[in-house]
């Protein structure tokens, strides 16, 4: 887990890129094939604004633990390392108007 706390109308999401790479005959596939899995990852931390939302203003507001799918140039891009494995993450721009970088919820 990262240390990196969402500030605003901000959620961070792990890309789930680096699970994706790899198909279910465990072929390996090149990073350019995968270039449009890179737009699902799971949501690590929402900003303190969204933990108390509640019905019926928390539709479309992710919680920790949502798969969603995002824009593949959404956000910014932050890399980390965490136990010596460098890590994506997306810092997204979350908000019930027309500039929410959320395209849809995986259910």
């Amino acid at each position: 887990m990262t240390n990196i706390s969402p500030r605003g109308r901000m959620i961070l999401v792990k890309s789930d890129s680096e699970e994706s790479r790899v198909s279910e005959l465990g072929i390996v596939t090149p990073s350019a094939v995968e270039l449009e899995r890179k737009a699902v990852g799971t949501v690590v931390a929402v900003s303190p604004m969204f933990e108390n939302v509640t019905p019926p203003y928390d539709i479309g507001i992710p919680k920790v633990g949502d798969k969603i799918i995002y824009g593949i140039f959404a956000g910014e891009q932050i890399k980390t390392r965490e136990n010596s494995k460098e890590v994506e993450y997306r810092l997204l721009y979350c908000s019930d108007d027309h500039d929410n970088e959320i395209l849809a919820f995986i259910r």
